[in-house]
């Protein structure tokens, strides 16, 4: 477009973006991603879990999707605060290793009690990570460009919802339901 002509855009009036905003907002992305696949992800591989934990009652196995769900949803307001008193830093990090602890308990879970207890703890720091996330990333673009790093982060949370099932999956046929965690 010309100059002056309706509608056109003024570059210089867009501030940049700067590096470090992409580097925090993929990162945050990242942690992100992870809870978001991990509460989809399990469902392909139920029938797997099922068959390695002979004798469980559905309605009970049943219980290691829930727990995550519940935990997560639950928790997230908490969580918010919990970054506001602490600091956002602190508590996405902390959020990571809660998180990566319950994902690794949950991949070596010997018994399905196990299992509903690491997926619990892997909510507490799925919930930890999604309000922080955010919020450590938005600050780092300038205000006009926050828009545009609102619609990333929520990209990249649908993007890990449709991924779960399909690599998941793929996960399973490779390696089993414990490689999924």
């Amino acid at each position: 477009m010309q100059s002056g002509a309706v509608g056109a855009v003024d570059s210089s009036a867009v501030p940049a973006i700067p590096r470090r905003a992409w580097q925090a907002l993929m990162l945050t992305s990242f942690g992100q991603f992870f809870v978001i696949f991990d509460s989809t992800v399990l469902n392909v591989g139920f029938a797997s879990i099922e068959r390695d934990f002979v004798g469980v009652a559905r309605t009970t196995l049943a219980w290691a999707l829930t727990s995550y769900s519940i935990g997560t949803a639950s928790l997230l307001l908490l969580a918010g605060r919990v970054a506001d008193l602490f600091g956002r830093k602190r508590v996405f990090l902390i959020g990571i290793s809660v998180f990566a602890l319950g994902s690794l308990g949950a991949g070596l879970s010997p018994n399905v009690g196990i299992l509903i207890a690491t997926r619990s703890i892997q909510s507490i720091g799925g919930a930890l990570m999604v309000p922080t996330s955010i919020a450590l990333a938005l600050p780092e673009f300038p205000a006009e460009r926050r828009s545009l790093a609102v619609g990333v982060w929520g990209s990249i949370a649908a993007l890990a919802g449709g991924l779960g099932p399909p690599l998941g999956a793929g996960v399973i046929e490779l390696g089993g339901w414990r490689w999924i965690f």
